[in-house]
């Protein structure tokens, strides 16, 4: 149930106006003061990860298990499901950024697989020939199983079930689900194929009969719209295999966010509908980091993996001159939407944007790596 995001480059933000940039740190406080009950506030400035939020084992009883849903979100993307397939309306935005989306995921699985193949090859297990790394580079996502929480109408499930994946797209709102098997019963590749389905349900949910089933999860514009999102992040994990790769894409939350997501896209354009976004939902990039390596466990601060493959047998993605850091467990991205191209751009680790941290100024990436053990 992703909405419409507008992303935008440094130079189109700096020149908006400066009354666009004053009301916008008004609302952001004012936002920051009611994003959470009087009862459990969290400082303004952070977004709250309740230490509490864990998810019940499987029950039968759908009541014993923690939700993370928002009725209202929930009643509002009911409103926006016949939209999901026009490139040209309220979530049209959304149509462009998935090619980013896809891209990115495809880098860190290359990334990881890759350097494990060359870890292999290093002591003599394993060993491939330039065209097998070709037919296996080509292949990246081809039988794994694939989750896609959130789907929404199912533009990344048909996607990644057209690269050959296994793709279960779940969503909390039964139209969304509708619009999804309406769309894809177009396509016979996808229609006559059994890789690809369609559940009306939620993450909990799924928990009791699926824990550890998926090689890949992934849950786009989603996160800035549960209402608990440690319980949401935690059934994220119970369903990964250990050793599996979660992708999320969501909304930095800072003056700038507001500007372009609610100032620019809900308020002067009506690219979305006002009400899309609630400011205090968003999620600092710091804040995502840290609850998976602090309360997931996912990476240990300082970690660092095992030393390179030597130089004598190199690889499309590790070489001896590249130190494997934290990266191969979790990395964050920009992704910003350039209105001179009309497109968005994941932006390169190595780019002025992405290091100085404007970049993840508003929408951004995250992938991480569930460890193979605990």
């Amino acid at each position: 149930m992703p909405p419409a995001i507008v992303g935008a480059s440094s130079s189109s933000v700096a020149k908006m106006s400066c009354a666009v940039v004053a009301s916008t740190r008004r609302a952001a406080r004012q936002a920051g003061k009611n994003a959470l009950p009087s009862s459990s506030r969290a400082p303004p400035t952070a977004r709250h990860f309740s230490s509490s939020s864990q998810i019940a084992g499987p029950s039968s009883s759908p009541g014993a298990q923690q939700t993370s849903l928002d009725p209202s979100e929930i009643a509002h993307f009911t409103r926006l499901s016949s939209t999901w397939w026009d490139p040209h309306g309220e979530l049209g935005l959304l149509h462009k950024m998935n090619k980013g989306r896809v891209q990115f995921l495809k880098e860190k699985v290359l990334e990881v697989e890759g350097w494990e193949r060359a870890q292999r090859s290093d002591r003599g297990e394993e060993m491939m020939r330039p065209e097998e790394e070709q037919r296996w580079s080509s292949a990246w996502l081809r039988g794994k199983k694939v989750l896609d929480v959130g789907c929404g109408g199912g533009l990344l499930s048909e996607s990644l079930a057209r690269l050959g994946a296994n793709v279960h797209g779940i969503d909390a709102t039964s139209t969304n689900i509708g619009i999804a098997l309406a769309h894809a019963s177009r396509d016979p590749s996808l229609s006559q194929s059994p890789n690809l389905t369609y559940t009306h349900t939620t993450a909990e949910s799924l928990l009791p009969q699926h824990q550890e089933q998926y090689d890949v999860v992934a849950s786009v514009e989603v996160l800035e719209h549960v209402s608990n999102p440690a319980a949401f992040l935690r059934s994220l994990d119970a369903l990964l295999k250990p050793g599996g790769h979660l992708l999320l894409s969501t909304i930095n939350r800072n003056v700038l966010s507001w500007v372009l997501t609610i100032g620019v896209a809900e308020k002067l354009s009506r690219l979305v509908s006002p009400g899309t976004h609630d400011w205090g939902k968003f999620v600092r990039p710091e804040e995502l980091e840290g609850f998976i390596e602090e309360k997931l466990g996912w990476v240990q601060s300082g970690e660092k993996a095992s030393p390179s493959p030597s130089a004598s047998k190199p690889s499309l993605h590790a070489t001896a001159d590249l130190p494997v850091s934290k990266r191969l467990r979790l990395e964050t991205r920009g992704i910003v939407y350039d209105p001179l191209i009309a497109d968005w751009r994941v932006l390169d680790r190595a780019g002025w944007m992405q290091r100085s941290g404007w970049g993840q100024g508003c929408n951004y990436l995250l992938w991480a790596r569930k460890p193979l053990t605990a």
